[in-house]
């Protein structure tokens, strides 16, 4: 199993305060992981959930967190 997360650094967020942002992003990403693996035992599909994107505090969407069998 193979846990991917992609995200884009770049944005007015990361200007004032980058440190605080990917760690913030960091923590959504692993709590949405952990959510996919809690699904359904072999559920881990391509549809699109919310718990397979990560959107920054502003809620723009700058990533995507993936639980790959």
């Amino acid at each position: 199993m193979k846990l991917k997360v992609e995200l884009e650094l770049d944005g007015h967020a990361f200007e004032a305060d980058p440190e605080f942002v990917v760690r913030w992003l960091l923590s959504k990403a692993a709590d949405k992981a952990v959510r996919q693996l809690q699904r359904a035992p072999g559920c881990l599909c391509t549809a699109p959930e919310a718990d397979d994107v990560v959107h920054s505090i502003s809620g723009k969407l700058v990533g995507t967190v993936t639980v790959e069998p």
